[in-house]
């Protein structure tokens, strides 16, 4: 990936959050009605990103939640700043992942075990993509899971705060 080599270039500006949200909600949508998997989200605030590559780690997580949450199940996304740090999660009530798994879901071409990583899908760069493109926007992404009951991920950025706003030139 471009981002190894330095290459990948990142445009920062203030991302409305709820809009973000709001947007891959919709584009995922469908997926999630096919698959009968309830998708929720809200947000709030700004954050300081690269819209286009915090949509496409949105995806990327969106993309493994779905493919491990089983009909019935459902999918929220929710973001909010507070202490001029945004944080956006998606949460799932998935498959979940094995705890020996988690220390690796973010190294490139790992595939975890028999709850996730099994069905075929997947080549094991996805939650590394979206590692780098969020460590390129300054922030930090984590998991938390549990088998059979889900996971989260947690992506952590430079927020907009009301009493530092970014100046007009920040063009997202």
């Amino acid at each position: 990936m471009h981002a190894d080599a330095g290459q990948l270039t990142f445009e920062h500006g203030p991302v409305d959050i709820a809009t973000l949200i709001d947007g891959v909600r919709r584009q995922v949508g469908r997926v999630a009605d096919e698959r009968k998997v309830r998708l929720e989200g809200q947000g709030s605030g700004m954050a300081q990103a690269d819209q286009m590559r915090l949509r496409q780690v949105l995806l990327i997580v969106l993309d493994n939640a779905l493919r491990h949450t089983p009909p019935g199940g459902s999918i929220s996304i929710s973001g909010r700043v507070s202490n001029a740090t945004a944080e956006l999660r998606v949460g799932d009530t998935g498959s979940g992942i094995a705890p020996e798994h988690l220390p690796h879901v973010f190294e490139r071409f790992y595939r975890g075990g028999a709850a996730r990583g099994s069905d075929g899908h997947g080549n094991g760069l996805g939650l590394s993509i979206a590692r780098a493109l969020v460590e390129g926007q300054h922030g930090h992404i984590a998991i938390e899971s549990q088998l059979a009951r889900g996971t989260s991920v947690t992506i952590t950025l430079p927020g907009v705060s009301a009493a530092h706003p970014v100046g007009a030139q920040a063009d997202a």
